[in-house]
């Protein structure tokens, strides 16, 4: 992630096992966890292409870069989200800041 890329969101795609679609997420929920600091995904999510089962979300670029201020290299990240049924799940990724 270039941490000066502008208002450039940060796209995260979710890709959920196949019984699920990514219509059963409610997208509302979707939250990244990072360096402690709490980040929602921007209201508009779309599936991804053909694949009904991988979710396209964006954050906002600039609260992600500021919750890593002082941190370079590679650092693990969290996200975590809700079905419509009310299951949660969470996701890691690794992020790299250049």
């Amino acid at each position: 992630m270039k941490q000066t890329n502008g208002n450039i969101p940060l796209t995260v795609n979710i890709e959920l096992d196949k019984e699920y679609k990514a219509a059963d997420i409610n997208s509302a929920t979707i939250k990244m966890l990072v360096n402690g600091k709490i980040i929602f995904a921007e209201s508009h999510s779309w599936v991804n292409g053909e694949k009904t089962n991988q979710l396209m979300v964006k954050f906002d670029r600039q609260q992600v870069s500021e919750a890593l201020k002082g941190y370079n290299g590679t650092i693990q990240i969290n996200s975590s989200e809700f079905l419509l049924d009310g299951e949660s799940f969470t996701e890691k990724a690794e992020l790299t800041l250049k």
